[in-house]
C-alpha cells in the first residue's frame, strides 16, 4: 500500500500487507490536518482490515474477517464500519479495532456502507437494502431493491438512490425513513449498474454497464443526458464544480458538462478504468489496469 505525495508523485511510505488489495482506502480524522488520532483504514484480499497511521505508515491495528473485502470503510464518529465477502457488515472501534457488532448479509458485502445520521446502508447479494441504527447494529428498516447490490449507495438526508446488478428497475431512488421506493430506472439495454451514483441539487449522474452515463433528475428519475463511450462504465463519477469526470473499460477518462452532459475533454490513458477519480487540491488521481497510477491538473 503507497502513500504518494500529491504534488510531485513521489513515494511518501509504503507498507506491505501480505496480501493484494481492491478496496478503497478511507481516512477518519477527528481534529485537525496533523491530529495524532487520524487513522487510514483498508481491507485487504485476505480478508484483514489494516490500520495505518497516515503520516508513516505505521500499522496501528489489525482486524481479521474470513472474507475478501473489496468495499472501502466509512465513519460514524469514532466507529468503522466495512463490509468483508464473509457475509458480514463490521463495526470497529477506530482506536484500537475492537469488535462493536457485526450483521450478516446474504451472500457477502460488495459495496461500500454509506453513513447519515447514525444510520448506515448496506446491500449484499440478498437483493435487500438494510438500514442498521450505527450505535447498536440493529436494522430498523429494509427495502427490496430487486437484485444483488455491487456500489455504493449515495445518501442525501432522507434520500438514497443506489443501482442493483440486474436489469430490473435497476437503478432507484428510495426514501430511506419511509422505507418507500420513490421511482426506478432501467439502463437503455437493461443492463446493471457496478458505478456508484454522484448526486447534485439536480441530478444523480452514474455509469452503466450498457456502455452509457446517465444523468437523472433527483426527483422523478426521467433522464436529463446521455452519454456514450465505447466501454462498460464500472467507474463511479466524480463531480467537481461544473464538470463531471468519470473512468471507463475503453481506457478514457472523460471530462462532461455536468448541466448538458456535453464532452468537454477526453484523456486517453492506454488501459481499462473500473476505479474512481479522486479530487483534492486542483487535481484529479486515477488508476487503471495495467498499474499506473495518473494525477491531472495544474502544475
Amino acid at each position: 500500500f503507497y502513500a504518494i505525495d500529491l504534488s510531485h508523485g513521489a513515494v511518501r511510505w509504503k507498507y506491505k500487507a501480505g496480501a493484494p488489495f481492491k478496496a478503497a482506502a478511507a481516512w477518519h480524522r477527528s481534529g485537525e490536518k496533523d491530529d495524532p488520532t487520524a487513522r487510514l483504514i483498508v481491507g485487504d484480499m485476505y480478508g484483514t482490515v489494516h490500520c495505518l497511521d497516515p503520516r508513516t505508515g505505521n500499522p496501528l491495528w489489525k482486524f481479521a474477517t474470513d472474507g475478501e473485502i473489496v468495499s472501502s470503510a466509512n465513519f460514524d464518529g469514532e466507529y468503522v464500519v466495512i463490509g468483508s465477502m464473509d457475509g458480514f457488515l463490521y463495526c470497529l472501534n477506530a482506536k484500537d479495532g475492537k469488535l462493536r457488532w457485526k450483521f450478516a448479509v446474504e451472500g457477502g458485502v460488495n459495496p461500500s456502507a454509506a453513513v447519515v445520521d447514525g444510520y448506515t446502508f448496506v446491500g449484499g447479494c440478498d437483493a435487500m437494502l438494510h438500514v442498521l441504527r450505527i450505535a447498536d447494529g440493529k436494522e430498523v428498516g429494509s427495502l427490496d431493491i430487486g437484485g444483488p447490490v455491487g456500489a455504493s449507495a449515495a445518501v442525501d438526508g432522507k434520500l438514497l438512490y443506489v443501482g442493483n446488478m440486474e436489469g430490473t428497475r435497476s437503478l432507484m431512488a428510495v426514501d430511506w425513513k419511509q422505507e418507500k421506493l420513490l421511482w426506478a430506472f432501467n439502463s437503455e439495454r437493461d443492463l446493471g449498474f457496478y458505478s456508484s451514483p454522484a448526486l447534485t441539487s439536480e441530478l444523480v449522474i452514474v455509469g452503466g454497464r450498457d456502455r452509457r452515463i446517465y444523468a437523472l433528475d433527483r426527483h422523478s428519475g426521467k433522464t436529463r443526458w446521455t452519454f456514450r463511450t465505447r466501454g462498460r462504465v464500472d467507474s463511479s463519477p466524480v463531480v467537481a464544480g461544473d464538470r463531471v469526470y468519470v473512468g471507463s473499460l475503453d481506457g478514457n477518462l472523460y471530462v462532461l458538462d455536468v448541466k448538458t452532459g456535453n464532452r468537454l475533454a477526453t484523456h486517453r490513458l492506454g488501459s481499462p478504468i473500473a476505479a474512481s477519480p479522486a479530487v483534492a487540491d486542483g487535481r484529479l488521481v486515477i488508476g487503471t489496469f495495467d498499474g499506473i497510477l495518473f494525477c491531472l491538473g495544474s502544475r
